[in-house]
């Protein structure tokens, strides 16, 4: 992993914990949500949430704990998923986007990371041109 890859996914991995630090303003129940220590605990469901790929829910959760038998079940990940509140994820958006205001934009959008693949901007059907990573 590059040093600049690596320090997107340490500043996204710290607003996360710093939300889990504090998680009342982000779940629908302040008074008794993520107070218990469970297997699914705030800070994992966010990163599970942001990171899943395209796998069933109980493949993700056995490949994000290492095929542990203890894994969490996906009836429990779904209720822990559903005490948090839509805002968070968004709330997370903006703190991460805005913690890398000095990136050189490209027709003003900021490009944080590319997982390899085309990234097809044109929206008008005039342009057609489509972009490779190391155009961007």
């Amino acid at each position: 992993m590059s040093e600049y890859a690596h320090s997107l996914k340490e500043t996204l991995t710290s607003l996360i914990r710093e939300m889990a630090a504090a998680p009342a303003s982000f779940v629908k129940n302040p008074e008794k949500d993520f107070t218990r220590k469970k297997k699914l605990p705030f800070e994992t469901v966010m990163q599970l949430l942001i990171s899943m790929g395209g796998n069933s829910l109980y493949k993700e959760l056995l490949e994000s704990q290492g095929y542990d038998v203890n894994t969490a079940t996906t009836s429990a990940f779904v209720q822990q998923r559903n005490k948090i509140l839509p805002s968070a994820v968004e709330f997370l958006f903006h703190a991460f986007t805005q913690s890398y205001t000095a990136i050189k934009d490209y027709r003003g959008y900021r490009l944080l990371a590319v997982d390899g693949s085309d990234l097809h901007i044109a929206t008008d059907p005039a342009h057609t041109r489509r972009w490779t990573p190391a155009q961007c």
